[in-house]
């Protein structure tokens, strides 16, 4: 399954160092993981499929028209009692050139190319957001919250429709953060990365239903046919992720 299974096979790629606690010191790591982060984009869709069919499906589950992915890329523990987890989301569309996109299980149960012959035709635009997940080990505060670092946008063009122009966006709309980045996508084949690092984010309790009051990504691009993607990535409070492992 090559590396993409990485937040689950620590073999693929582990780092693990552990420092002297001093009780001057409350705040020192004592010890922290680092896991390799799949950021090829056939391997991450291979990564969504797999979780996408891992997961009990239920008559109430809505039909999306992207793919999630979610990674795990580090842990840390500090002497106070704290723990940190860095954790990225991405939701992976999928447009033809006739406009439409593909849906989150006609991806995962396509055949050909791997996740899909579509594809070949048309564009892959991949929201990713980047967060880091704090607890405290603290009974009365024993709540988890996370703060975005960066959000993604990633372009895949293998046809005759040509990306444009988009923006990467973050936003959290109780605690009033909007941060954007405007792009201008290049006309090459290929895969494109666009970056929006969050400055000065803080760390919020993220909704179950992350559009409405959690952390959220954005990745919007225009088509040289006309048409739009729009792809948010959100951190759920109730993700799989979110509960700490003890």
């Amino acid at each position: 399954m090559k590396k993409f299974l990485a937040f689950i096979c620590m073999s693929v790629f582990l780092l693990e160092s552990t420092y002297n606690v001093y009780a001057t010191e409350p705040n020192v790591v004592i010890s922290e993981v680092i896991y390799d982060e799949v950021i090829d984009v056939d391997e991450l869709i291979q990564l969504g499929i797999e979780q996408y069919r891992g997961k009990p499906m239920t008559r109430s589950d809505t039909e999306k028209d992207s793919l999630t992915v979610t990674q795990v890329l580090g842990e840390k523990e500090y002497a106070n009692g704290e723990k940190e987890r860095t954790i990225c989301i991405s939701e992976i569309a999928i447009m033809d050139q006739d406009g439409e996109q593909l849906t989150e299980r006609a991806i995962a149960y396509s055949s050909g190319h791997n996740y899909g012959e579509e594809v070949t035709d048309g564009v892959t635009l991949i929201c990713t957001i980047y967060a880091t997940m704090k607890i405290s080990d603290i009974p009365s505060a024993d709540m988890v919250t996370f703060r975005c670092d960066r959000v993604t946008s990633t372009i895949v063009r293998e046809g005759n429709i040509y990306p444009e122009t988009g923006t990467t966006e973050y936003y959290h709309i109780q605690g009033n953060e909007h941060q954007s980045a405007p792009f201008t996508a290049t006309m090459a084949s290929g895969t494109q990365v666009y970056t929006l690092n969050v400055s000065g984010g803080n760390f919020y309790v993220s909704s179950s239903i992350p559009v409405m009051d959690g952390l959220v990504g954005q990745s919007s691009l225009r088509l040289s046919n006309g048409h739009q993607m729009n792809v948010q990535a959100g951190v759920a409070q109730d993700d799989p992720f979110a509960v700490w492992d003890n």
